[in-house]
């Protein structure tokens, strides 16, 4: 078993320990998503390959009012590992020069005739860079010989779109650029003699309807198609598998659909799709299907173009399947873990019970501060909770902490995080034997209590508003310095506090439907080693977290998520476990004969040791269970 705190624990170290109780450190939110976007259509193209691209030997310089040319223009950039900027027909838009000679490109492929690009452009370009010009007499003999460039011989797939319906050759660009596909445009009811022989004997994808493409064109091919442009991207999008840990979305309206192009190139290089959004900014049902089973908690979402807005942003971020979202403070951050990968009870909680997981803890959070923060929810975190299935919340920790803070820093003239050790130890002795300043601080207490008391509330039922469905586990709050007399009335005053809001915690569970995790209880078998007191430090060790985990699946599930089993010959091991301090309690019996033994040997998380009986009995402690636990006992004959 585990001792107690004596009264001969080095002073130093609990002055060490309450000292570093008081460094709150901060985390930034996080961007919910990237905006790609410039002035207009050009220096958005701009802003896409500054960000796909550092340097190139090669550029796509492609005509940005009339698409026609530049629509089979994706192969071609990616199978030439080059963005697509944009140019006017006569001019050259400003920046575009300077990031070529920034990005040191040696090349330039203008797609399009002179009706597209003009020569004098042209000839602006050939000053710096070798000029190649790929073009046709039509847009149709244009993307043959972009396919003959990128490709030469005809890969096995290949695409087909009619010329002019621009936006469903978009839908694909991205995609037939990853997969080395040609794009190949055609005319509603007749295909070119070079792209016929082109595509013999291969595998043809048909982007769009029979209004467009009409079936003696097709033949046999693989028709892609829905009954607009949106339900046609979701065809596309459903048809191939893509990468969707970053999702761009783009406008499919004619005046917008450009920034598609320019994007595609970028999506390409991390297989990734591009979404079509409306003129409204929505997706429609079938976009949403598809996303929705693609998804996941951490989807990077960038927007192409500045007509995105983030209607369209919070429309696709609230399909993430938020299985689990954590709350509170930085005992659900992991502050003081190593390893937080394997150790912080969000992440263990989220692997067994097969939830993804979204941490929206902060450290040092009070009550105050987190209703705050329901109260202003951006959209996407909006979304987030009001999908999620399983909320965790740790919280009121920081209401007692920040008083204390507040104290350290008057004694200490600056923050408590700022000080040596030396400092922090004669601020505090300071502090318990300044009546005024305890008598202050007491005060600043019990307002944070009573800032609980009001707040906590509110933060369910802001909860509740967000999503009326989802599981909520409150963590009661441990007291780590409560065993430590060298704080005297500190530690009391503390017990008190925390007592009080547990009270709260513990009687609003049978007044609203949220489970509670007494982790409370749980430390309460041995808080010292709980903690990572051997770094100075009162936050959970992954002893602690483990502790947490358990009393979080606890809460949830009514068992441990670890397997107990208890072997013997010549007698029985049974095993009964308490549900709030999460102790094992063994009870050894041996049969007719023989001797129940002074001990047992436990395994568990690859450890194995002994655990002395008292009359066949014994209380296996929280802290011992690190994984599945087998209890054997050897029973000797008398």
């Amino acid at each position: 078993m585990f001792k107690k705190i004596k009264n001969s624990l080095a002073i130093s170290l609990s002055v060490a320990m309450l000292a570093t109780m008081i460094t709150i450190p901060s985390v930034a939110s996080a961007t919910t998503f990237t905006p790609l976007a410039g002035t207009d259509k050009y220096q958005t193209a701009l802003k896409i390959a500054q960000k796909g691209w550092t340097t190139s030997e090669n550029v796509i310089i492609a005509r940005g009012d009339v698409l026609a040319d530049a629509l089979a223009a994706a192969p071609l950039a990616y199978a030439k590992e080059a963005p697509i900027l944009l140019t006017k027909t006569d001019k050259i838009p400003a920046g575009v020069l300077e990031e070529l000679k920034e990005m040191k490109v040696k090349k330039v492929y203008i797609v399009g005739g002179t009706g597209a690009v003009t020569k004098a452009v042209a000839d602006k370009f050939d000053v710096d860079f070798d000029v190649e010009r790929i073009e046709g007499k039509t847009r149709v003999e244009t993307s043959y010989n972009i396919a003959q460039e990128a490709f030469g011989v005809a890969p096995k797939d290949v695409v087909i779109v009619n010329g002019y319906a621009y936006i469903d050759a978009l839908s694909v660009s991205s995609i037939a650029a990853k997969k080395g596909i040609p794009i190949l445009l055609v005319n509603n009811n007749k295909l070119s003699t070079d792209v016929a022989s082109y595509i013999t004997g291969k595998t043809v994808y048909a982007v769009g309807g029979t209004g467009v493409l009409s079936n003696e064109v097709i033949g046999s091919a693989t028709r892609l198609y829905g009954d607009n442009r949106y339900d046609t991207n979701a065809a596309v999008l459903k048809e191939f598998k893509q990468d969707y840990s970053n999702i761009y979305l783009a406008k499919g309206t004619d005046e917008n659909m450009v920034d598609a192009l320019s994007g595609s190139v970028l999506a390409a290089k991390g297989n990734n799709p591009i979404v079509l959004v409306n003129g409204k900014n929505a997706i429609n049902d079938n976009q949403d299907t598809v996303v929705k089973a693609n998804i996941t908690a951490s989807s990077a979402i960038f927007t192409l173009g500045g007509t995105v807005s983030d209607v369209a942003v919070n429309a696709i971020d609230a399909l993430r399947l938020q299985a689990y979202v954590a709350l509170g403070d930085s005992i659900s951050t992991g502050y003081g873990l190593s390893d937080k990968t394997n150790d912080l009870f969000v992440n263990k909680l989220s692997i067994k019970t097969g939830k993804e997981q979204l941490n929206l803890a902060v450290n040092g959070l009070t009550t105050t501060r987190l209703l705050a923060t329901l109260g202003t929810l951006d959209a996407n975190k909006h979304a987030v909770i009001a999908n999620t299935e399983l909320i965790t919340l740790s919280i009121g920790g920081d209401n007692l902490l920040h008083p204390l803070v507040a104290a350290l820093t008057a004694k200490l003239g600056k923050h408590p995080s700022t000080a040596s050790s030396e400092e922090l130890g004669v601020a505090i002795f300071s502090l318990l034997l300044d009546k005024s300043a305890m008598d202050t601080m007491k005060s600043q207490i019990s307002s944070g209590v009573l800032s609980f008391v009001s707040d906590f509330p509110k933060v369910i039922a802001a909860l509740k508003a967000l999503n009326p469905n989802a599981t909520i586990i409150v963590q009661t709050i441990y007291n780590p310095i409560d065993e430590i007399p060298a704080l005297g009335s500190l530690s009391v005053m503390t017990e008190e506090a925390i007592a009080s809001m547990n009270t709260i915690i513990m009687s609003g569970s049978s007044l609203v439907t949220y489970k509670v995790a007494d982790v409370y209880t749980a430390f309460k078998v041995d808080s010292s080693i709980l903690t990572n007191a051997k770094k100075l430090d009162i936050h959970p060790n992954p002893t602690g977290q483990n502790v947490i985990y358990m009393a979080n699946y606890m809460a949830l599930n009514g068992e441990l998520p670890y397997s107990i089993t208890g072997t013997a010959t010549n007698g029985s091991v049974i095993l009964s476990t308490n549900p709030v301090s999460l102790i094992v309690h063994v009870d050894v019996t041996a049969d007719s004969g023989y001797v129940v033994p002074r001990s047992v040997s436990i395994s568990t998380g690859g450890q194995v040791q002994e655990i002395p009986l008292v009359d066949g009995k014994a209380d296996i402690p929280v802290s011992y269970i690190k994984g599945d636990l087998i209890v054997t006992a050897a029973i000797a004959d008398e």
